[in-house]
């Protein structure tokens, strides 16, 4: 994680966004009334797409077991049947 100041975000804003994109890095931005995180919009979709899902009763446990599932123990769907 990189850490900066707000001046020096504010300065260098082109650079950091550009920093983030290709590096995939996460940048912590101070300021006297706290900090913020710059990251990749893709990344904190999924890390809130992530939290939704683990907030569902079970679904942890559904994702581990899926995990552990041999391919062999499941079965095909025909996924045109089931969204009719």
């Amino acid at each position: 994680m990189t850490q900066t100041d707000i001046l020096r975000a504010k300065n260098g804003l082109y650079g950091l966004v550009n920093h983030v994109l290709n590096t995939n890095d996460v940048v912590r931005i101070s300021t006297k009334d706290g900090d913020v995180v710059m990251l990749r919009a893709n990344e904190y979709k999924d890390m809130i797409e992530t939290m939704y899902l683990l907030g569902i009763p079970g679904m942890r446990e559904s994702i581990v077991e899926g995990l552990n599932t041999s391919l062999k123990k499941t079965k095909d769907l025909d996924w045109r049947r089931i969204l009719k």
